[in-house]
């Protein structure tokens, strides 16, 4: 197991990658070095990554992605408006980077599933101006593999660009059975520069069991939980969470039943616009989340 480095900005793909000092620069490069249980380490900065467009299949197993500071904030990789998505195999982990201003124009997300019987975990990532133009485009997204299960936590998913559509938004799938979303203490934010998007979007038939805990929505633009245009089967269980539609703008819950401890209510977040989603003091979300 070996830990590489990659710096956009500053890198150099004639580099070994083995240490910050001689970080390499394309994600397309880094994928020849990896095996199987690797670490990456991506430095910290802004990084226009808008040279690196396209897609980046990473086929080894057990890959762990991280920031250098362990801070989303800290970290951004800018695509300029252009496509780029990292398709993953199984046991991946992508944590602590902030996706900024990326064009999804295929089905394969940000962040693809690109594996069956697999298991995927994304923590503190942060997608902000995602456009998504039209269907079959989302932060994260799972074409027919089946037997995935998503563990996300600590997302932010920021004012979207682009249409509204069946497929589109936080996570997607279509084509997917045996799938299991776990979502927790993430945040959903649309202001009135944004365009809002589903939190779920789902596209033929799909098997489906979506569990999420300690989720604020805050949109001035009318959203939905799930969206599908197919038969869906599946559980759908959402408790201890702020469903806060600025104005009385419409969040849409479908045909699904609210658990325990929801609210809606302004979360009184501390400056979502410059990515500080920390609960400013006397928020009504502070101490009223499940475990």
């Amino acid at each position: 197991m070996t830990t590489y480095w990659i710096d956009p900005t500053s890198g150099d793909d004639a580099n070994d990658g083995t240490t910050k000092a001689l970080a390499v620069e394309t994600f397309t490069y880094l994928d020849g070095l990896l095996s199987n249980d690797d670490s990456v380490k991506i430095v910290d900065g802004t990084h226009d990554v808008s040279g690196q467009l396209g897609s980046t299949i990473f086929s080894q197993t057990g890959l762990t992605f991280d920031s250098e500071s362990s801070n989303p904030t800290g970290c951004i990789l800018d695509a300029g408006g252009g496509s780029m998505d990292f398709q993953l195999s199984d046991g991946v982990t992508f944590k602590n980077v902030t996706f900024n201003d990326y064009l999804q124009v295929s089905n394969k997300g940000v962040l693809g599933i690109n594996e069956s019987d697999a298991t995927y975990t994304f923590s503190n990532l942060y997608f902000k101006e995602i456009d998504l133009p039209s269907a079959y485009q989302s932060c994260i997204y799972n074409s027919k593999k089946t037997d995935v299960t998503m563990n996300i936590s600590g997302c932010a998913f920021i004012n979207f660009k682009g249409d509204i559509g069946y497929t589109q938004g936080c996570v997607a799938t279509q084509n997917s059975s045996g799938l299991t979303i776990n979502m927790s203490n993430c945040v959903y934010y649309c202001d009135s520069t944004g365009v809002a998007q589903n939190l779920f979007g789902q596209r033929l038939d799909t098997t489906v069991d979506v569990n999420i805990k300690n989720l604020i929505v805050y949109t001035e633009a009318t959203m939905s939980l799930y969206q599908t245009t197919a038969p869906w089967t599946g559980t759908f269980d959402i408790g201890y969470s702020d469903l806060y539609g600025v104005g009385g703008v419409t969040i849409s819950t479908n045909l699904f039943t609210l658990g325990s401890g929801m609210i809606a209510t302004d979360p009184l977040l501390v400056d979502p616009a410059n990515l500080l989603f920390s609960l400013q003091q006397g928020s009504p979300c502070i101490d009223t989340g499940g475990v």
